[in-house]
Order: C-alpha cells, then structure tokens, then sequence
C-alpha cells in the first residue's frame, strides 16, 4: 500500500477536515466509482459510497394500514457530518467481500477520480453492515487523502502501422473488433459505434489484446466512461465521427498480468516512437531537439530573452549606434569605391578619413551630434 506521508511531484497531502468532507461529500452525491485495493493485492475492486440511512419502523394508522417512517429525522448524505465512519456498497467482484472481512490486515486504500485528480485515502474495515436490507461495509473515516494529478500508468496513442487488434466480449454482446483508441497498462480505450446504453459503466467486458510481437493477453475490464469522437481525433487516429469511446479499466488480478501487458505497452510505445522517427526524417528530428533545446535554455532563444518589447529596444540601440559612428559607414562607402591603379585612394575618400577620429566616433558626443541633426 502508498505511503501517504511521502509525498510526490502532482501531489498534495489534504489533511483540513472540511476539505476532507467535502471530497467525500462530492463521491457520495455524484455516486462516484470507488477503487479499493487491499493490502498488497494488485487486483482492484470497485464499489460506491452509500448513505447511511436509519432503520425503518413500522406504524399502523387508524384504519390498520401500515406504514414505515424512519425511526428520526435524517437528512441525506449528513451522516459524513459527523466525521467518524464511512459507508460502502459490497465490492465488485464478489469475492472481494470475503477476502475482506477473512483478512487479518483491515486496511485497505480506496480511490476516487475528481476531473484529472486521484482521491486517495487509507482507512480501515470494521464490520460487514446491513442497510436496509442492502449489504454494506462499515469502514473508518480518513485523517487524510491524497490528491494526485497525474495517471498510474502512462498510455500510447495508436495508429494504424502499430496493427494493435482488440476482440471484445460481454454478457448479451456478442465478439466484435473495435479499433484501439489508446492503450496503457491500466487499462485502455477503444472506438466503435456502440449504444451507451449497452455498455453501462462497471459492466465486466472480456478483452482479448493482440500487440504484434507480443502474447495475446486475455484480461477483464471494467466500462468506466464514453463519450462521442470529435473531429480531430477522428482525423488522427483510427475513429469515425459516428463512433463512440468506451475507455475500460483492467480488472489485474495478479502481477504477473500487469507486468506482461506493461511491458507489452513499453515495447507498443518504442515501436511507435521509432516509427516517428522514421517519418519525420532526420532533418526533422535535428530542427525538433534544437528547437526543444532553444526553449528549455532562455539564454539561447532570442524570442524568449527578447520578446517584442527587446526586439524594439534592440532598433533603438542600432539607431543610437549608428548615430555615433560605431557600425562605421564611411569605412563601407570607401570599400565600394574603386581603386585607381595607382593604387591609392581617391582625394575625397583620404579627406574624410583624416577627418574622422582614430577610435571610429565622431568625437561631437549624443548632444552636439543631436544639436547638428536639428540644424
């Protein structure tokens, strides 16, 4: 399990309660899907946050019909308020639940994603609960969570030279091959003209990944989001305009599953960088690393060390320098004149380089030369 207490670069450890709350507070109402490692185990399992409702009694009015009320008055979600427990609906995949409460080590880490933030929190199982007749997990509160701002696991961007191949399966779907959309070791996403209503998120898909090269790998995932392909990404990668993208999360069961698809990826991610390579020519790769090297050194970009007002202050210095004769322009007119053969130089040229001083300037200084510039 993370250490909590040792933090990263995209890292904050949350220990305000009130910040603590409201992250809970935005998981428990927008019905979030929770991730729950435990201990040690690679294997992920997923549940929600559920409210802690009070017991129903049972009442009968005058004329004998029953009803049910709760027992107090409870308003919804406000049990976080008190900031001592939470509540889980039973982990999926089922078995999950008994290695839970059969495991000697009741701490476990759960994780929620808020926009490009993982929420994370280590807490501690207490009893398997009842709500209502609903199975839940009672589980103590956290004394801190952790935002991280990055992905687990980095993803490759697939083209059509990678030959990357997908069959996907699912309970009342039959076998179809979409085409990969992006693939990493936690999971990837694919492009298809699906229904969203046939792929409702947390629905368990069997996927059979092919990488050229490579094993195929048999793994189950989890539908986590889809959303509709835009223009540009259907002009760059393998998707048409009237698909849908379904990304899933791999369902790693044991190490030795996440390690094989991992280094699958890393060699997917080497033959698509060579391949790059390749097409931009070296040329092109030359121009690209001077470039990113110009721009990580401010001192060797002359964009970034001037900028438009630089570029102005550099006119008004080459005005200013030209004013006081630094840059020399009777040396350049006496160059370009012609020579005659007896080798010397013409009488003007000779009055005016006598006339000059030795060290190039004028000698009148910015005030007599701007004093003879009004005259």
């Amino acid at each position: 399990m993370a250490d909590m207490d040792r933090v990263k670069e995209h890292e904050e450890i949350v220990t305000n309660g009130e910040k603590i709350e409201t992250l809970l507070r935005y998981c428990l109402e927008e019905g979030v899907r929770v991730e729950v490692e435990l201990g040690e185990r690679v294997r992920l399992y997923h549940t929600t946050m559920t409210d802690h409702l009070p017991e129903l009694v049972e009442e009968s009015d005058e004329e004998g019909n029953t009803t049910y009320k709760e027992a107090v008055p409870y308003e919804p979600f406000s049990y976080l308020a008190s900031r001592d427990r939470l509540v889980l609906d039973s982990l999926t995949p089922e078995t999950g639940n008994q290695e839970l409460m059969d495991s000697a080590d009741p701490e476990l880490m759960i994780r929620f994603f808020q926009g490009n933030n993982a929420v994370e929190g280590e807490v501690s199982f207490q009893k398997a609960i009842q709500i209502r007749g609903d199975k839940a997990l009672l589980l103590s509160y956290p004394t801190k969570l952790r935002l991280v701002e990055k992905r687990r696991y980095f993803r490759v961007l697939v083209r059509h030279f990678l030959n990357v191949t997908l069959t996907v399966k699912g309970q009342g779907i039959k076998a179809f091959k979409p085409s990969v959309y992006d693939v990493g070791a936690g999971g990837l996403a694919f492009c298809h003209e699906i229904n969203d209503k046939d792929f409702p998120l947390g629905m368990t898909l069997q996927l059979t990944l092919g990488i050229p090269g490579e094993d195929e790998v048999q793994v189950d995932a989890f539908v986590r989001r889809h959303y509709p392909v835009n223009p540009k990404i259907a002009a760059q990668r393998q998707c048409r305009l009237k698909d849908t993208v379904c990304c899933v999360q791999f369902d790693l069961q044991n190490r030795r599953i996440e390690s094989i698809i991992g280094q699958s990826v890393t060699r997917l991610q080497q033959k698509y960088l060579s391949q790059k390579a390749r097409d931009m020519g070296p040329m092109d790769m030359g121009h690209n690393l001077k470039f990113r090297s110009n721009r990580d050194d401010p001192s060797k970009s002359k964009y970034k060390a001037e900028g438009k007002s630089g570029k102005k202050a550099a006119k008004k210095g080459a005005w200013l320098n030209n004013l006081l004769g630094s840059k020399k322009p009777a040396a350049k007119k006496a160059t370009a004149t012609t020579k005659p053969a007896s080798g010397k130089a013409p009488a003007a040229a000779t009055k005016k380089a006598a006339k000059k001083p030795a060290s190039g300037k004028s000698g009148l200084g910015i005030k007599g030369l701007l004093d003879r510039k009004r005259k």
